[in-house]
């Protein structure tokens, strides 16, 4: 009888292991269990939402975080071919390890490849700005919430949660350049209030 994973299950096991604050050692658990559900058809079945795909991911992304970047690269590569993967889904997780060898130039071009891809999700644009935003390169950070909050406005009539969030990570990225305010600063704000939060400092 297979084993059913829910993304409580996913969860449960992050908790065991917080992403801050756990050892090496406790990442590579968490990412040799998510490897197992992702691969092992025969013991392990998924949920409605969840891709095996993107438990390679998650394991990926723990691996990174204990230090281990080509076991990393390596599972995140085989998670970008997965028959249940997302296009691009992938390409985020790429794109930081990359940033964690020190190959800045991958990165862009990993991103490059997202940039010319109108079917990328917005999902994975916001997090692309935010690995830049992460990384300190600032002008492209500012660059990919720029375009994200394009493809959100052209998506809906009215602003959405996801344009105010470009737009707010847009205005991060420019205050830490020391650039001064915009248009587009002044509409984040302008949404904010309107939306009852607090204003972007």
């Amino acid at each position: 009888m297979t084993q059913l994973i829910t993304w409580e299950s996913i969860e449960g096991l992050e908790r065991r292991a917080p992403r801050l604050v756990a050892t090496p050692d406790q990442h590579r658990a968490v990412a040799e269990t998510v490897t197992a559900w992702a691969t092992d058809a025969a013991s392990f079945d998924v949920d409605d939402g969840i891709t095996r795909a993107h438990l390679l991911l998650v394991g990926a992304e723990h691996l990174e975080m204990a230090g281990d970047l080509d076991e990393a690269r390596r599972l995140a590569e085989t998670a970008a071919t997965h028959p249940t993967a997302e296009p691009f889904g992938a390409h985020p997780t790429l794109i930081s390890l990359a940033f964690a060898s020190g190959d800045v130039d991958r990165a862009v071009a990993l991103a490059d490849e997202v940039r010319a891809a109108p079917e990328a999700g917005l999902h994975i644009i916001l997090m692309i700005a935010e690995t830049f935003e992460l990384n300190g390169d600032l002008a492209r950070a500012e660059r990919w919430n720029t375009i994200g909050a394009r493809r959100a406005s052209a998506a809906s009539l009215s602003p959405t949660e996801q344009y105010l969030t470009f737009l707010g990570g847009r205005f991060r990225a420019r205050r830490d350049a020391g650039k001064p305010l915009d248009g587009l600063d002044d509409e984040a704000q302008e949404l904010r209030a309107e939306a009852g939060l607090d204003p972007l400092v």
